[in-house]
């Protein structure tokens, strides 16, 4: 939408991008350049099932869908979950072991019967583990540049300049709750938005 604050002034218009529950409004956008990941909001459905959340063209709403993760195959869920399974062998038998931990199961490093390795699906992170849930972390503040300070490389955070990001809370379902926080001197903090 294109807003003009004063309209008896010349040079102060700009556009400002709608924004869906839980997105950052773009303040000063060109025409045309609005954009939101839906996965930002709906990735949740995704990951809840093991699966990646793809959103094919962000300036649409409505095409988010759930895909499989290798070396899953099967149909990915537009709107929804997909229909995914595991492979023939060690993961059909034991990827519990993965799956319960919301992690991605693949067949052992060493080929032997009945070991299954399970890897942390993104956007968590964290070292692979031999027949056991992996450790996994989500540094909210580190994995998107939507919860970076602002700075000349990443012009488009949500912190503003003197405020710091800080992710306290990074296992799993603890998505959407960092925190800008002011700098010394200064006090205040907001979740999931500028202080």
């Amino acid at each position: 939408a294109c807003i003009e604050p004063n309209t008896g002034a010349d040079g102060d218009a700009y556009c400002q991008c709608p924004a869906p529950a839980g997105a950052l409004t773009q303040v000063g956008a060109a025409v045309g350049d609005c954009s939101y990941d839906e996965c930002a909001d709906h990735g949740g459905t995704c990951h809840a099932v093991n699966q990646e959340c793809e959103d094919a063209d962000t300036r649409n709403a409505g095409d988010w869908r759930c895909v499989c993760v290798d070396p899953q195959t099967g149909t990915p869920g537009e709107q929804r979950a997909g229909m995914c399974v595991d492979p023939p062998g060690d993961c059909q038998t034991h990827g519990h072991l993965c799956h319960d931990a919301g992690q991605v199961c693949l067949p052992g490093a060493d080929a032997r019967d009945g070991h299954v390795t399970c890897r942390c699906m993104a956007p968590m992170t964290g070292d692979d583990a031999e027949n056991a849930a992996a450790t996994c972390a989500l540094d909210e503040c580190a994995a998107t540049c939507v919860s970076c300070s602002k700075t000349a490389e990443r012009p488009g955070g949500a912190c503003s300049a003197g405020q710091t990001c800080v992710d306290a809370n990074q296992g799993r379902g603890q998505e959407h709750d960092w925190r800008c926080v002011c700098d010394a001197p200064y006090a205040g903090e907001a979740v999931a938005a500028a202080a």
